[in-house]
């Protein structure tokens, strides 16, 4: 039995009015309960001493908290360079546009890259780092698991498969290229009381392996070789075939840095748990 059609648009008013949002100032916020439809505050009994829109304003208000608190949760770094008053006016301002359309909280801070990537007020080059960052330790956590290549029997004939096809990383693992000292700024992040005063990135470019190991998520610097042999093998080529096109682009110690190096590195990537079983 289908419900009538005055009760959907009212649901349909319910789920809108609580997605206002709020208008916030440097020190508080306001409850926008002009924004809310008119039609739906009609319908609403007040309950002294609160009015129809008064006590809508309350799911208003808990379902904004939520959001917010999550996001604040997840982008430690991007919060502490903008401050939390920014960092709220521009996560309203990206679930606005992309409201919260999956069940699970987890899917929610996947939507603010791809705000940032975009023309808004907030679109600063360091500012889109630090989002990609925080992002990335956020979806290395709850990514998929996948198997092991430390579980695989490694025979002769694996040994050589693995040379000659293209390796599977886990799910887990991320390759971020730094334009900024992120990671390190994330880390202090972490770790000051959330009254310090506002970070600040200063360019530093670097290389970074964030994957969740065996003691959660973590990350690893790795060097522009290293990057570069992780960036072709990422990218479906096999180990031989990605050591042979970088071989063509190397200088004379780099190429010898790489011959001596690579299986040394390998050897303690798989050990890491960055390649899954490609099976």
């Amino acid at each position: 039995m289908q419900a009538p059609g005055w009760l959907k648009a009212l649901q349909y008013s319910f789920a809108d009015s609580i997605r206002t949002p709020f208008d916030i100032q440097e020190d508080a916020y306001t409850v926008q309960t002009a924004k809310y439809s008119a039609e739906l505050v009609a319908e609403l009994l007040p309950r002294p001493p609160l009015s129809g829109a008064e006590r809508l304003a309350v799911y208003n208000q808990q379902y904004w908290f939520r959001l917010l608190s999550t996001l604040q949760k997840e982008y430690p770094l991007l919060r502490r360079l903008i401050g939390l008053t920014e960092f709220n006016r521009l996560c309203t301002a990206c679930l606005t546009r992309y409201p919260s359309s999956e069940p699970e909280l987890h899917h929610l801070p996947e939507k603010l890259p791809r705000f940032l990537a975009g023309k808004t007020p907030w679109s600063r080059p360091e500012v889109r780092e630090a989002a990609r960052v925080d992002l990335a330790y956020f979806s290395a956590f709850f990514a998929e698991e996948n198997e092991d290549i430390r579980a695989v029997v490694l025979t002769e004939a694996t040994a050589i498969r693995l040379l000659q096809e293209p390796l599977v990383f886990h799910r887990g693992w991320r390759l971020i290229d730094e334009s900024f000292n992120c990671i390190a700024t994330r880390k202090r992040a972490l770790i000051d009381p959330e009254d310090a005063p506002l970070l600040t990135l200063t360019e530093q470019p670097g290389h970074w392996v964030i994957y969740r190991g065996d003691a959660g998520v973590t990350e690893e610097s790795i060097s522009p070789l290293q990057a570069d042999v992780l960036r072709l093998l990422d990218r479906g080529q096999p180990l031989l075939e990605a050591c042979s096109n970088l071989e063509k682009q190397l200088d004379e110690a780099s190429l010898a840095l790489l011959g001596a190096q690579i299986q040394v590195w390998f050897h303690r990537w798989a050990g890491l748990g960055w390649f899954a079983n490609p099976d």
